[in-house]
């Protein structure tokens, strides 16, 4: 296998470039012209910009290659347009460089829940028509259809992980520091809803996605549990030693924190906007994002992880890291 990935140096990417090195294929990593990510003395980096077809299509990262990892995109953006020209178009152009080669490598793009929408009265399925509700998801699923668009060509498989967390994660990183705290605050109600899948076991349904001779043609949401968020603290809170009240922020304060936050990305024109911004508010408000994987499961994949195990490795990462400083006892 000689495998081009694109946004190896992001959180699954990681994971995604060392499984793929220790089955011995041959990594090429894809980065932006102006990127700043640091990489292994070893690795083999290419710089391409993938918003301009010509030269991207034309780079020699392409010479051999079987398949192709495209992970990379923005999950903050200010605007539609910017959420477009970071998730879109660099994803049509793979697709033209795809269709263009002889021999087409396989294409797995790791695409999001956020594309099919918030489950309504179900857990989302691989077969239910998407709805997306903010711009961020609109324009993961306009991502997958040019991918379809092209699948008479390039053998095309679509991955919607869940919420994913484990080792090099950010997002979860602040579920942990939040149960450290005198108080946990939850941004969401305690008894919503949502699906959860350890970076492991997703990277191991996008190794299944790349080798599977069926794989090719489908779409398929990675989960493995499915569970509350006052269950989710509790449970990092066990994996800590901590008990802390919880305590759900009031709706109309995260909306004022929201439209402050929109207001200092924009008068500071900072590159990404805040973590507490309206975009990522609207994920908020659904009370379910919860699916229910069948695609995955079909081709051989079950998820090895238990709950508890994932989150206590993911904290002694953390804490190996300097990510996260443990109380004495």
């Amino acid at each position: 296998m000689i495998a081009v990935v694109t946004g190896a140096s992001g959180f699954i990417g990681t994971n995604l470039v060392a499984a793929l090195r220790e089955r011995g294929a041959a990594v090429r990593l894809l980065a932006r012209p102006e990127s700043t990510a640091t990489y292994p003395p070893d690795a083999d980096v290419y710089r391409v910009d993938l918003r301009h077809a010509a030269t991207a299509i034309a780079s020699p990262v392409w010479d051999g290659a079987t398949h192709l990892f495209h992970l990379a995109g923005l999950t903050r953006a200010h605007t539609r347009a910017q959420y477009h020209e970071a998730n879109v178009v660099p994803t049509g152009v793979l697709a033209q460089m795809a269709a263009a080669r002889n021999h087409a490598p396989r294409v797995i793009h790791v695409s999001s829940l956020a594309a099919a929408g918030p489950a309504l009265q179900a857990p989302v399925r691989d077969s239910d028509a998407p709805h997306p509700i903010e711009p961020y998801g609109e324009s993961k699923l306009a991502a997958e259809t040019l991918l379809r668009a092209a699948k008479d060509r390039v053998p095309v498989v679509i991955v919607r992980p869940a919420a994913v967390y484990g080792p090099h994660d950010r997002d979860f990183l602040a579920v942990f520091r939040q149960l450290l705290s005198p108080v946990a605050l939850h941004a969401t109600r305690p008894n919503y809803q949502l699906s959860l899948v350890h970076v492991h076991d997703c990277v191991e349904a996008l190794l299944i996605a790349a080798t599977h001779p069926a794989a090719p043609g489908q779409t398929g949401v990675v989960a493995a549990h499915r569970l509350t968020w006052g269950e989710l603290y509790n449970a990092v809170g066990h994996a800590l030693g901590r008990t802390p009240p919880q305590v759900t922020v009031p709706s109309s304060l995260l909306q004022l924190g929201a439209l402050a936050g929109d207001l200092w990305a924009t008068l500071t024109r900072a590159s990404r906007p805040p973590l507490l911004s309206s975009g990522r508010l609207a994920l908020s408000r659904p009370a379910a994002w919860t699916c229910e994987p069948s695609c995955f499961p079909a081709l051989g994949w079950s998820p090895r992880i238990a709950l508890a195990d994932g989150l206590a490795a993911t904290r002694d990462w953390y804490v190996e890291h300097g990510w996260l400083n443990l109380p004495g006892p």
